[in-house]
């Protein structure tokens, strides 16, 4: 059944799940404002904290147990990942940007890569921003000074290794959560990134700012969440790349806790990619796929054995 789930929202998730009623964004946006208050009593609460993160995955995890059902099962399991899974504007940026390379827009390319960079290291207002080139529009007037300035703050990543680590928060790392913990497993893992992002793009939520004093800490626990899968996706990169560039690589941080995760899943693909010196955006969404690909196989491998049900 999971496998089944898998495939059939990765394969509906280009084409068929794009309105604003796939992005978790909006069941969220509505917990915050009317749940934040009445279980945070106070705004340093851990404990307090800890609930509130986790009980949208505890409703469903109580459903699920209450109905009993393979039916309701899959069919719960099918519609929450279809709305846990991907970034229909993280999507919707690149494919602008491979229409601008295709016709040889530098501009436009520049300034979708800053608006990309953005998506991943958080501007809001930016990312709403329209752009208008001579070529067409992506969307309506931005400076390019503005694009100067906030591509500063990403130069330590390139545009592939931006690309890899939105593949990673967007696709992977909700998966993986979905196949080894279920529904309330990838429910909870959304609600803490979407927590975390949203305080860190600053967006305009009522209540939100109540959690800005346990923004560092839910960032702690995002990383947390991030550490395991981090590093298994970065063994299927070895797998489906250059196995002992990216080998050395992973041996190297694995165990190390203080890398982060993004450093792991970007060091690590990049070294996997070593026979590409430019690392562009189209080999790096090549080894995403062919990683999901290989991860997707390994699951099914497990519900053969009868490890994954």
């Amino acid at each position: 059944m999971t496998l089944i789930i898998l495939l059939i929202v990765l394969v509906t998730e280009r084409v068929a799940l794009q309105g604003p009623q796939w992005r978790v964004e909006r069941y969220l946006i509505w917990y915050v404002k009317n749940c934040s208050k009445s279980v945070l009593r106070k705004a340093d609460d851990t404990l307090g904290l800890f609930i509130f993160v986790g009980i949208p995955a505890l409703v469903f995890g109580l459903v699920m147990a209450f109905f009993d059902s393979d039916i309701i099962d899959f069919l719960l399991g099918l519609v929450v990942l279809a709305v846990c899974v991907g970034n229909s504007v993280v999507r919707a940026y690149y494919r602008q940007y491979l229409n601008a390379h295709n016709r040889k827009d530098e501009e436009a390319q520049e300034i979708l890569k800053a608006k990309l960079a953005m998506a991943d290291n958080g501007e809001t207002d930016f990312l709403d921003a329209d752009v208008t080139t001579e070529e067409g529009s992506i969307g309506g007037p931005l400076k390019k000074e503005r694009v100067a300035e906030e591509s500063k703050q990403v130069e330590s990543l390139n545009f592939g290794q931006i690309l890899i680590w939105n593949n990673f928060k967007y696709y992977a790392a909700p998966i993986f959560y979905y196949v080894i913990f279920g529904v309330p497993g990838v429910v909870f893992f959304v609600t803490l990134m979407y927590l975390v992002e949203s305080l860190q793009l600053n967006r305009q939520i009522e209540n939100l700012s109540y959690l800005k004093g346990v923004q560092k800490t839910l960032e702690t626990w995002l990383e947390w969440t991030f550490w395991l899968p981090s590093r298994l996706v970065a063994v299927g990169f070895m797998f489906v790349g250059h196995f002992s560039h990216g080998l050395e690589a992973w041996l190297k941080m694995a165990a190390d806790t203080k890398v982060s995760s993004q450093q792991m899943i970007c060091e690590v693909a990049m070294a996997a990619e070593a026979g590409h010196h430019e690392y562009n955006a189209k080999h790096m969404v090549s080894l995403a796929k062919r990683n999901m690909g290989f991860f997707l196989v390994i699951v099914a491998l497990l519900t053969l054995y009868g490890q994954i049900v």
